[in-house]
């Protein structure tokens, strides 16, 4: 079969070409976007992808393949990202491959690509004075898109498993909010449904859901109706198929999550609105795909900025929020790392934020009996 009788297609209302995989090649996904509006890069993309499928089915190897067209794959590997995942992404390895072009002066294959480069781009991050929490966040997606490629079999070795993290500074988590700042936030957005924009109508239950039961934005805006199983009291978060999409959780693993009473409420109310909606979506967009998350960020941005709270991570400090007052108020540390859907409990403790003076009360009650009055 020839690659090219694999006709491109542009969806109705669509400005990129996608291409249908041959059902025999088993790939996870039938229906794949290109990302190209112009049909001739549209093709040079999906003749690379079915050479790498059907090298992959006889058990083949390339030592030939080239850096830019392994990024094509790699961006079409990851294309049930979300959105501003998949930004971030793209816009890394293409920083990547056109820092390596402009070293080497050609396009270089992949083999080529060795140690002491990776360590001279990740270097040039800390010497443009960005964060170290930027450096260590591009680390690793280079190590993702390296072992894509290993897995492969176009590299023999990761150039970059051996470079290491830098430490990165203490204030580079989000600041929690205490209960009444929360408050106060939750407060502003359901003055905010008022509003003329669609958006502002269910940003108070998005924003809810982040704080308290510490679900992803992401999460939350593709959660169907059916999730909400108010019977067991909790949330179900799951890969699932939207539109013909496949969308995968960030660790791709299914979970529960308990769902709060107040929350409960909230939501309740909020099932009874869209009830009607033929949608399956628990916050369907106009065109029935999940509501986009910039549009839920800029709404909860100004509804932080009117109640006088710091504008800024909404709904990733939502998570840390939840962390830190779950564990301050009893949870066991385990049951909050399966809620949020942490792989390690070293993270879940990285998104515990205790005070002081919470910690200096948990040891208060040791006593000796050496307590004495002081007079005055």
């Amino acid at each position: 079969m020839k690659f090219n009788q694999v006709k491109l297609y542009l969806p109705p209302g669509g400005k990129t070409y996608c291409f249908k995989i041959p059902t025999h090649l088993k790939p996870k996904k039938r229906h794949y976007n290109t990302r190209q509006s112009v049909k001739r890069d549209a093709e040079r993309v999906r003749d690379e992808y079915l050479r790498q499928l059907y090298a992959r089915a006889n058990n083949q190897t390339f030592t030939d393949a080239a850096l830019d067209k392994a990024i094509d794959a790699y961006l079409i590997a990851r294309g049930s990202l979300a959105k501003k995942s998949f930004i971030k992404y793209k816009a890394t390895i293409l920083e990547f491959k056109n820092f390596i072009v402009q070293e080497l002066g050609t396009m270089p294959l992949l083999q080529d690509i060795e140690k002491p480069m990776v360590e001279k781009y990740l270097q040039g991050i800390l010497d443009k004075g960005l964060n170290p929490h930027t450096r260590n966040d591009k680390r690793n997606i280079l190590t993702n898109f390296f072992i894509y490629t290993l897995d492969n079999g176009w590299i023999d070795k990761n150039p970059v498993s051996k470079i290491k993290k830098v430490d990165e500074p203490d204030n580079v988590s989000p600041e929690t909010l205490t209960p009444d700042e929360v408050g106060k936030l939750l407060e502003q957005l359901k003055l905010m449904k008022q509003g003329p924009r669609p958006i502002d109508k269910c940003c108070f239950e998005i924003t809810a859901i982040a704080y308290y039961a510490g679900l992803r934005v992401s999460e939350s805006t593709h959660l169907f109706k059916t999730d909400i199983e108010f019977s067991s009291r909790r949330i179900y978060v799951h890969n699932k198929i939207i539109d013909s999409i496949q969308y995968y959780t960030k660790t791709r693993k299914d979970r529960y999550v308990p769902l709060n009473p107040e929350l409960e409420v909230i939501l309740r109310v909020w099932m009874n609105e869209v009830k009607d909606n033929p949608s399956p979506l628990l916050f369907p967009g106009k065109d029935g795909k999940p509501i986009h998350y910039d549009r839920c960020y800029v709404t909860a941005i100004e509804a932080m900025d009117k109640a006088g709270l710091p504008p800024k991570q909404p709904f990733h400090r939502g998570r840390h929020t939840f962390t830190s007052l779950s564990i301050k108020g009893g949870a066991a540390e385990s049951l909050v790392q399966g809620a949020l859907g942490h792989t390690s409990p070293v993270m879940t403790r990285k998104y515990t934020h205790l005070d002081p003076n919470y910690i200096a009360d948990q040891f208060s009650s040791l006593s000796y009996g050496q307590s004495k009055k002081v007079k005055t």
